[in-house]
């Protein structure tokens, strides 16, 4: 079970390193020394997700983090008493 966690861990830190790239199940199981089957496999036994919404969760996160500042004043309520926005 340690293992497991241990190998799962390997699995995340490299999804995270790499959110951009378009094949990460053949790229992570190849550096991680898994089939890509035993990865997903273990990936979805441990975290209980599988590595696709895992990985799409993570890249929805990221651009709402980028974009939050930036879009911040557009979705402030308006002033009641004067109608502007604050």
């Amino acid at each position: 079970m340690v293992e497991w966690n241990q190998t799962v861990q390997k699995m995340i830190d490299w999804l995270e390193a790499h959110l951009t790239s378009e094949s990460l199940l053949g790229e992570m199981s190849r550096q991680v020394g898994y089939s890509p089957y035993y990865c997903s496999t273990l990936f979805h036994r441990v975290v209980g997700t599988t590595i696709k919404s895992y990985v799409a969760g993570r890249r929805l996160a990221r651009a709402a983090y980028y974009i939050s500042p930036k879009c911040s004043r557009a979705f402030s309520m308006p002033s009641w008493s004067t109608g502007a926005v604050m």
